[in-house]
């Protein structure tokens, strides 16, 4: 053969695959080395430029690109040689060709033979991979028995802390606990070298004293932890060591670690609550909620800069240089796409961008996951509130066509006044539970789409589901374009521009109407919170009511429309005194 030392890559191959293909090289007289650094032409089911280059990276091989005449080395699609084998000749390269470049050097690293593949497992192989097995299971039995071991121990020793805490006079205890706390918070914490502000304990309570804030708020001084019972602005004077946390928190997203989600997501709740801005690691410990780890990473964030929009934590850009995250995270953003599914794709079947989705695995997507590829650029632009409300009354038009005297809200991150929003959530109802049919929402999304507005119906209840009694739609939403949108005619030609946006119907009985408002308004960590509250007092709440352990429904929770012209805002009231808590505006209630 006149072809130049040639090495076949195994990505996305088979074994059974590869050994096929290196039988088939072999048979036709391909010259096949055994190691990628002496090959000059590679063949590969690989499509980019950019994979290529990073396959040969991860075998040594640095390139830089370089017209395809004068490259040394090619990476060529395996097409063309099954293409050649069809036509029982050498085919021109050019057409198969992806990736031309030349060697800028080759990182020999030690280790055993070649790259070689193996069709079947040995028997000793097999006993070994066994053996492996049972040593995981056996390891992470031990891992479990500590993990309780030493909550048991945890507990018992914050039950004790508690009781302390609760008997000793508000001043000794702030003196004395913040004083132990920030020793040990100094010691945990390394130090910002030189021109790194002081921080002994005599120094922060001089300046706590020096702020003025010689009492914490009401809610800090109850111990109050859930965000169900305090306001939670929007912005906080804290905002840019938040920031910091929310990146910590999307990491343990990513890896679906539930128990640093839940930590992290309660102090970002507490931070944003306090309504001071911080200015010592022993101001945070005293904050319900908020552990010696939150301080130490506050000592971190204050001792990295005199400016605190230049502080970071080395931690945190650690994470966000991170290539697997970083990765992980554009996954993510797929809709319809949650964090076990992005690590699969992204460790076992090598997909690093939407690109590679599309080309590798579009047949097995669901339908929602391709639609959020599909639109992906349309999902990550904000939509702003004027567009939420523009889609509020077109919906709302409709729907008093279908039924007049329908009343419709916005709920979600519109109501507690984001100026930007990922997608608009309404709520539907009617003051008369006779008039509103099961079919109302289906008769709806048609009308709806006979008017252009909807590209997809992901989702539809015709009739709601067993035991329940709201019923959702997902929409993707995409408004015509008109020459004259007051008047809506004329409409343009050619291609619509306008942004595609998610869109979430929920029609609700009037009765249910103040809690469903209520479970659409709060933050992800408020709701939950909300679940936390009632779960103590023996209760199940739901977007549709509240309920004893036994299934009857909570007395005294009145959260229905009424005719008397009240509106949504106050059978949401009425349900926040039912339940005993009290009244939070929407805009309290943004626990980020």
């Amino acid at each position: 053969s006149h072809l130049s030392p040639t090495f076949l890559l195994p990505t996305r191959l088979t074994p059974a695959a590869h050994a096929a293909l290196l039988a088939q090289l072999a048979a036709h007289n391909v010259p096949l080395t055994p190691t990628p650094s002496t090959a000059s032409l590679f063949l590969a089911d690989i499509n980019t430029p950019t994979r290529c280059r990073f396959e040969l990276r991860t075998r040594g091989i640095m390139t830089e690109p370089e017209p395809l005449l004068t490259a040394p080395l090619r990476v060529v699609k395996v097409a063309w040689f099954t293409e050649c084998v069809k036509a029982g000749r050498v085919l021109p390269i050019e057409p198969w060709t992806v990736y031309t470049a030349t060697v800028c050097a080759v990182v020999v690293t030690p280790g055993p033979s070649p790259e070689r593949v193996r069709v079947k497992e040995t028997v000793r192989e097999k006993e070994r991979k066994r053996e492996r097995e049972r040593e995981k299971v056996q390891a992470e039995e031990e891992q479990r028995r500590g993990v309780m071991e030493r909550a048991r121990r945890d507990g018992v020793r914050n039950a004790e802390e508690d009781s302390r805490w609760r008997s000793e006079r508000s001043e000794y205890k702030r003196s004395v606990y913040g004083t132990r706390v920030t020793d040990e918070i100094i010691k945990l914490s390394k130090s910002a070298g030189r021109g790194a502000r002081p921080s002994t304990p005599e120094y922060e309570e001089e300046r706590i004293k020096a702020r003025g804030i010689d009492e914490m708020p009401e809610w800090v001084r109850r111990n109050v932890k859930l965000s169900c019972c305090r306001s939670t602005p929007a912005d906080s004077p804290n905002a840019d060591f938040i920031a910091h946390l929310h990146t910590i928190r999307d990491h343990r997203t990513l890896t679906s670690d539930e128990v640093g989600i839940r930590a992290y997501s309660t102090a970002i709740a507490t931070l944003q609550a306090y309504p001071y801005p911080l200015i010592s690691s022993s101001e945070i410990v005293l904050l319900p909620g908020c552990n010696v780890k939150i301080a130490a990473l506050f000592h971190s964030w204050l001792s990295s800069h005199t400016d605190p929009k230049l502080r970071t934590v080395p931690d945190v850009e650690k994470l966000k240089l991170n290539e697997n995250l970083v990765g992980l995270a554009m996954l993510h953003r797929i809709w319809g796409v949650g964090p076990e599914t992005a690590r699969e794709w992204w460790f076992v079947r090598g997909w690093r961008n939407v690109d590679d989705v599309v080309e590798y695995g579009w047949k097995g997507l669901t339908r929602v996951q391709q639609i959020g590829v599909k639109y992906y650029d349309d999902f990550q632009k904000p939509m702003m509130r004027w567009e939420a409300e523009r889609i509020r009354d077109i919906i709302t038009h409709h729907a008093t066509l279908l039924l007049p005297g329908t009343t419709t809200i916005l709920a979600g991150s519109y109501r507690r006044g984001s100026t930007s929003l990922t997608d608009a959530d309404l709520l539907i109802s009617h003051p008369d539970p006779t008039q509103l049919a099961p079919s109302f929402l289906e008769r709806l999304v048609a009308s709806l789409e006979t008017e252009g507005c909807i590209n997809y119906t992901l989702r539809l209840d015709r009739t709601a589901p067993p035991g329940r009694t709201l019923q959702t739609a997902m929409l993707v939403w995409q408004e015509q374009q008109y020459d004259d949108v007051r008047l809506r005619t004329l409409r343009l030609p050619g291609r619509n521009a306008n942004v595609r946006r998610r869109v979430d119907l929920v029609v609700t009985r009037p009765e249910t109407a103040g809690m469903a408002l209520m479970r659409w308004t709060g933050g992800g960590t408020w709701v939950r919170d909300l679940k936390t509250w009632c779960a103590e007092r023996g209760w199940r709440v739901g977007a549709e009511g509240v309920w004893e352990r036994d299934g009857e429904r909570v007395g005294g929770i009145d959260g229905g429309l009424r005719r008397e012209g009240e509106g949504w805002e106050e059978a949401e009231r009425r349900v926040f005194v039912g339940m005993g808590l009290e009244w939070r505006a929407p805009g309290e209630r943004c626990t980020g």
